[in-house]
């Protein structure tokens, strides 16, 4: 038995007069606050629903028993049923009926186990049993909503064929995804769903003036809110309408292609769009059924006819320059970006392109985005697509059209300083958070951050707006287990390899973060596969690789290259050697980088959002990156790691449920940041305070452990500190805070020692020997570079005035 007042299907609704003051709206929800009325996680019981509202209402489904009549105008003034009403109220006696919010009508309420789910209709009748949100007036019977007991299946059929109601006949519904429908035979545009969504950017709308094409598309909420208001928001299906009708235009009413480019469409990222097959293809079928005989998109015929005109006179080159730059960010800003102080664009990686970066030591993945400076042909082109150049001739004394002026393409190019394009920070292919805790997860370019997202065919599902810390939890417990397989060696080195993960996702917003380094004692313990896990994750791809190079100008040619790409992530593998670079601890530690182009007598200067990671046995860091570096050990403790099996092959695992797992980043992310950020007693982390109020506070947050806690090892493990504090230990131990100069120390060295102070002598001639004795100037070079300097609880100091021959003294005293 079905108790219709306690199913979960109730909601509360209200009335919106902003359209219409005389016909007011039905709108689920509570003001201020509409809802979906097919969105089952809004469901109530009768109770609850009138607990928020008195004015509550039920929706039919496929799942539920119940079926309503509604009739319309069956009451006259005095409140006497018409002869029809009463009829059909004789044939469901006991039934739930009530009277209509109007006052004017009566919907009688059934349960029939055994119905066909389809819309009836006769004269003054109609019969809903799914797919309806019902607005409930007054109850004249059973007020309670209690069980209805009787199954009125019978009766509903002879109730249906007395009255004569039909069914009401609608399109047939798509089958979804398998459309095959290939565009009208007299449609002409490009293949490419991005370009073709570039030239309906840049166009006049075809079909309203209520909104822009981009505006639609991509989901801009004022703009929305001004063409269909609706209570607080807008009409959502009214703004799907729209731009089903757009594309429909645009791809020659291509089924199949219009579902995937509205999929794709930030408007479309609603539960309403994504988990409503239904309502997808009856959206997608009335686009259609309505314009196809309307015509539709022409790329000549469009293109001659949108395109603006720049006349080219000659001596007023600079307005003929200014112009065509002013037409073309109006027509291709979102493609054409400054950075480093260069006309740039995002691509994607061929073939061509990587054998090109390869040459200078880099190795890419085909099919990365990256941002590439314009050329002269790609400028060309452009300038062709979107403005009519014409020429005054002569003889036709008329202006005709000309191919764009190769001296224009080149002042453009030269424009510097005067370009109307916006400029971009970087690329990502991945949803991410911004500084102030906000989503960003639109494609395409982003005004705040001046990221450019470019989510390739991923679908990333949508995160909580308010995820609390249970979902964090769940969040963070899932992203362990896709690591799971790696033997850390312990949980803090577990922590820098979650906080790499954490860090490549909002990298981009972060102004510095540290560079993670994987270690083990033996080859293929998984320190690349690790490495390149973060990579996959954040961006689909492997990480872009470097071979370490002591050269420092060859490492500073190949981290520009980089940095001039956008790349995200990139990787240095196999260190054998104790890493140091000046380079990398001005990149890990500035938001931006300054360095002469190669081959050109230029500096420039690039954002320096980039996730670097470094791989190697035994990885030793040294000098001042070690207070910049972050360090996951891995020990397999077996002498073959590479006979090891994970469970999953990560390689294919995390490319197929990267959306999910970046999405759990971002809520353990969020769900901190709406908590206040709480740091606890965290240590500051110089440099990096953000990264640490972010990505290291949330995890600690969480219980894990601190990932700073790894800088012990890396500090003690830094040959230039291991040589710093033995001689400054073996220095006190011999001198203790006695004032020397450094002759003096050295020439100790030439003399015989007594067994207590070997160490200090073997250390001068180890480290500032030549030729069998110490050097002076080797030494003093040393005490310069180090002096005040706190290692091991001591300190070098240089003393403030010289001694009676002028010479400055030193000494190493405890702190």
């Amino acid at each position: 038995m079905s108790d219709i007042g306690t199913t979960h299907q109730w909601i509360p609704w209200f009335l919106d007069y902003s359209n219409n003051p005389e016909k007011p709206r039905k709108v689920p929800g509570i003001p201020g606050r509409p809802i979906n009325a097919h969105d089952p996680h809004q469901w109530l019981t009768y109770n609850d629903a009138k607990k928020r509202s008195d004015l509550v209402g039920f929706v039919l489904t496929d799942d539920d028993p119940f079926v309503c009549i509604d009739l319309d105008d069956c009451i006259d003034a005095s409140g006497t049923y018409s002869v029809l009403t009463t009829s059909i109220l004789q044939l469901f006696p006991d039934a739930l009926v009530e009277l209509s919010h109007s006052r004017h009508g009566l919907h009688i309420w059934l349960r029939c186990e055994n119905i066909s789910r389809h819309a009836c209709r006769a004269p003054g009748i109609e019969l809903y049993s799914s797919k309806r949100f019902i607005a409930i007036g007054e109850m004249i019977s059973h007020p309670n909503t209690q069980m209805m007991s009787r199954d009125y299946s019978r009766e509903l059929d002879t109730f249906i064929k007395v009255f004569g109601l039909t069914r009401v006949e609608e399109p047939p519904v798509m089958p979804g995804r398998d459309l095959g429908t290939g565009p009208m035979p007299e449609w002409s545009g490009p293949a490419d769903d991005w370009e073709l969504l570039q030239r309906m950017f840049r166009a006049d709308i075809e079909f309203d003036i209520k909104i822009g094409n981009q505006d639609l598309y991509k989901g801009n909420f004022e703009a929305l809110c001004k063409a269909w208001p609706q209570g607080d928001g807008y009409d959502e299906s009214a703004a799907d309408m729209s731009l089903a009708n757009r594309l429909g235009w645009y791809t020659g009413y291509n089924a199949e292609r219009m579902i995937r480019m509205m999929d794709n469409a930030p408007l479309c990222q609603r539960k309403k769009w994504k988990e409503n097959q239904y309502y997808r293809d009856r959206t997608i079928q009335k686009a259609i059924s309505d314009n196809i005989g309307k015509g539709c998109y022409n790329q000549r015929t469009h293109d001659n006819q949108t395109r603006p005109e720049v006349r080219v006179i000659n001596g007023q080159l600079h307005e003929v320059v200014e112009s065509a730059q002013r037409k073309l960010f109006k027509a291709a800003g979102g493609e054409i970006f400054t950075r480093a102080g260069c006309l740039m664009r995002v691509a994607r990686l061929d073939q061509t392109d990587i054998e090109k970066i390869e040459k200078i030591g880099i190795r890419p993945e085909k099919g990365s985005s990256i941002i590439t400076p314009i050329n002269e042909s790609w400028l060309t082109l452009a300038l062709s697509k979107t403005v009519c150049f014409s020429r005054f001739d002569g003889r036709k004394q008329e202006f005709v059209p000309q191919d764009p002026p190769l001296n224009v393409v080149r002042s453009i190019l030269a424009n510097s300083g005067n370009w109307p394009f916006n400029p971009l920070t970087g690329i990502i292919t991945s949803p991410t958070l911004r500084l102030d805790g906000s989503i960003l997860d639109k494609p395409g370019y982003d005004i705040e951050t001046g990221l450019f997202f470019d989510p390739g065919n991923v679908k990333f599902p949508q995160i909580k707006e308010n995820p609390t810390r249970d979902d964090a939890e769940q969040s963070l417990s899932r992203i362990k287990r896709v690591i799971s397989g790696f033997s850390f060696v312990s949980r803090e080195d577990q922590s820098v390899a979650l906080a790499a993960i954490l860090t490549g996702i909002i990298r981009q917003t972060l102004p510095t973060a540290p560079l993670f380094g994987y270690s083990a004692p033996k080859m293929a313990s998984g320190k690349t596969l690790l490495a390149n896990t973060t990579a996959l994750i954040v961006t689909g791809k492997h990480a872009a690789t470097i071979t370490h190079v002591v050269d420092p100008s060859e490492e500073k040619k190949r981290i520009l290259s980089l940095l001039m790409r956008g790349c995200q992530i990139a990787l240095i593998d196999n260190i054998s050697k104790p890493f140091e670079s000046d380079t990398m601890c001005s990149i890990l530690s500035e938001r931006t980088f300054t360095d002469r182009i190669l081959g050109e007598s230029r500096d420039v200067t690039v954002d320096t959002g980039c996730l670097w990671l470094a791989t190697g046995n035994n990885l030793s860091i040294r000098g001042d990156l070690t207070t910049r570096v972050l360090m996951c050990r891995l020990d397999t403790r077996t002498e073959h790691p590479d006979e090891r099996r994970f469970e999953i092959d990560l390689h294919t695992w995390i490319p197929t449920n990267r959306g999910e797992i970046v999405i759990d980043g971002l809520t353990i992310l969020r769900a901190h940041h709406l908590a206040g950020k709480p740091r606890g007693e965290l240590p500051q982390f110089a440099r990096f305070e953000s990264w640490s109020d972010s990505v290291r506070a949330a995890l600690v947050w969480l219980g894990e452990s601190d990932p700073c806690a790894t800088r012990r090892t890396i500090e003690q493990d830094d040959p230039v500190r291991q040589k710093l504090r033995r001689i400054l230990s073996a220095w006190n131990n011999f001198l203790g805070d006695r004032w020397i100069t450094i002759n003096e120390l050295c020439q100790i060295s030439k003399n015989p020692f007594d067994g207590s102070h070997t160490d200090l002598n073997n250390l001068l001639l180890e480290y500032f020997s030549e030729h069998g004795s110490v050097k002076t100037d080797r030494m003093g070079y040393w005490a310069r570079a180090f002096q005040g300097r706190i290692e091991g609880g001591l300190i070098l100091e240089k003393s403030e005035k010289e001694n009676k021959s002028g010479v400055s003294e030193w000494r190493v005293r405890s702190v």
